[in-house]
């Protein structure tokens, strides 16, 4: 994507940026974490009813998937002049069962043709719904 410039800043909101990127990426299943896109199912029918990661730099807490809304909830500046991270996340799911949480930054501006750092922010449990689902172990 980053290759063809169709990174940003083009969307409204992060559900736009998923749209664009099925057509780079193989997705099997695209979820919402909130209310929004209402056509979409939630985000437990893409991980899972119980699906929790555990956070081991913050005293080994569960994250529970509704509290990871929008880009702020993934430690993004919620908004200024440069950032917009207050889009609904999505979830997406690979085929080979990767999860994926993603956030757009609609106020994004590309800095080099090869460079999204500031438009796209996200978490990613590289093996699904296997263990350990720690943060830092599998969960990036």
């Amino acid at each position: 994507m980053a290759v063809q410039n169709k990174i940003g800043p083009y969307y409204s909101n992060t559900y736009e940026f998923v749209d664009e990127l099925r057509n780079y990426l193989k997705i099997a299943k695209i979820c919402r974490v909130r209310d929004e896109p209402s056509n979409l199912p939630p985000v437990t029918d893409c991980f899972g009813e119980n699906y929790q990661f555990v956070k081991v730099n913050s005293n080994g807490d569960s994250v529970n998937l509704s509290d990871i809304k929008t880009g702020s909830s993934l430690g993004m500046k919620a908004q200024d002049n440069n950032n917009n991270w207050t889009s609904d996340n999505i979830a997406i799911t690979t085929p080979d069962g990767a999860h994926i949480i993603l956030s757009y930054n609609t106020n994004c501006a590309e800095k080099t043709e090869n460079d999204g750092l500031s438009c796209i922010a996200g978490i990613v449990d590289i093996n699904g719904d296997n263990k350990p689902n720690i943060f830092g172990d599998d969960v990036y």
